[in-house]
């Protein structure tokens, strides 16, 4: 498969997925050098998204208790 970048022909792992079951059309190190250059166009953006990320708890499913109603 070719990289639509870096015209690069690739096997397929080595391009990442796309999250619906397919795979990017830019190969993972296209992808790596545009994010980095992403993230140093926009320091205030990942420092904001940082900051919120390290500062909420994870979330948990609440898990029923003995004296919790359910199905009233």
């Amino acid at each position: 498969m070719e990289c639509r970048r870096c015209k690069k022909d690739l096997d397929e792992d080595s391009f990442p997925s796309n999250g619906v079951g397919g795979i990017r059309h830019q190969c993972k190190e296209c992808m790596r050098e545009i994010n980095q250059r992403w993230r140093k166009q926009n320091k205030e953006k990942v420092a904001i998204y940082n900051k919120n990320r390290k500062s909420k708890p994870a979330q948990c499913a609440e898990v029923p208790t003995e004296n919790s109603t359910q199905g009233e």
